[in-house]
């Protein structure tokens, strides 16, 4: 059998500091397999499986950083006044 692709998918719930609010994360990399990848995977050598899914873990712990920043609620400025984070 002959794997010419790989599919990832990891995903990741943490609670936030507010009572029952969490926030998700679901990261889903493909991995097109070429030449030397094809065949250490076709031996039963899985190193490049672990280079793949280091890369996703990476991957899904920068988005669960980005949905926690995006979730801080807002902050007082010196006059009382909310000041909301502007987000890109």
């Amino acid at each position: 059998m002959e794997m010419n692709k790989i599919t990832i998918r990891l995903g990741v719930t943490k609670p936030t500091s507010r009572q029952y609010e969490s926030v998700r994360a679901d990261v889903t990399c493909e991995y097109e397999l070429s030449g030397k990848n094809k065949h250490s995977f076709a031996e039963g050598a899985y190193e490049a499986f672990g280079v793949m899914k280091a890369r996703t873990k990476e991957l899904l712990k920068q988005s669960i950083a980005t949905a926690e920043d995006t979730l801080q609620p807002a902050h007082k400025t010196e006059s009382g006044k909310l000041e909301f984070r502007k987000h890109d």
